[in-house]
């Protein structure tokens, strides 16, 4: 079996913490595979960018900057067209998934050899309204594609390279729930998917940005809007 791995993480506003979980990552992945890190940096305007520059000279970083604002599924894009290893290692770069747990995932796509291993997570440590709403809407995406994942929004999972460059590129609909429609788009078409169970903690630093209160009412319409035209593509057969 090919031992490299693309180690992809996207950034953004992350100076506090990034450092730290790029050290943490790939000191645990590096025992397990050649890892090359590739971070797509979307626009911070904290510092990011710079540290990541610095720790480039340290570590095998590849840095996919843009000049603008791309959104984290834009991000996610840019960062997976750059990838050249069979195997993608993706997590996100708030340092909420666990180094501890690269193990494990790693252990269960070597063993299983599926084309995606998704992390699960055990105990959420979100605000409350947060994971009220995740259960809902994965509750909703569920039924509607027959899907069998509770949580297949999770920013943490490996993936082989045929398949991330392929449907990566397909999915538009979903702006704040970009792996759920990349894992429904995935499972529809057929490719092989297993879970594993991971932690999760709080962020290291700041806040996220991700599900604001005052943006609910419009991203809840923008979500719905995406889930029907998913539906009419995917299950229905019509765009």
């Amino acid at each position: 079996m090919n031992n490299k791995i693309d180690l992809v993480m996207v950034a953004f506003n992350e100076a506090d913490s990034i450092e730290e979980v790029l050290r943490s990552f790939y000191a645990v992945a590096s025992k397990y595979a050649d890892v090359q890190i590739i971070v797509a940096e979307d626009g911070s305007m904290d510092g990011t960018r710079e540290i990541l520059k610095k720790l480039a000279e340290e570590l095998p970083l590849k840095l996919e900057l843009a000049d603008h604002r791309r959104g984290y599924a834009g991000a996610v894009k840019d960062a997976l067209k750059a990838t050249t290893a069979d195997t993608i290692a993706f997590v996100d770069s708030d340092g909420q998934y666990l180094p501890d747990d690269f193990p494990n995932l790693i252990a269960s796509w070597r063993e299983k050899d599926k084309d995606m291993v998704m992390g699960a997570k055990t105990a959420r440590q979100d605000p409350p309204y947060r994971i009220l709403i995740s259960w809902i809407y994965h509750s909703l995406v569920k039924f509607l594609f027959r899907v069998p994942f509770k949580d297949m929004d999770c920013g943490y999972r490996f993936i082989r390279k045929e398949l991330a460059q392929s449907i990566a590129p397909e999915c538009y609909l979903l702006p704040y729930s970009y792996w759920s429609e990349f894992t429904v788009r995935a499972y529809r078409k057929g490719f092989e998917i297993s879970t594993v169970s991971i932690d999760h903690r709080e962020r290291l630093a700041g806040v996220s940005r991700m599900y604001p209160i005052m943006k609910l009412p419009l991203m809840t319409v923008r979500q719905l809007r995406g889930l029907c035209v998913l539906y009419r593509e995917i299950v229905s057969g019509t765009k």
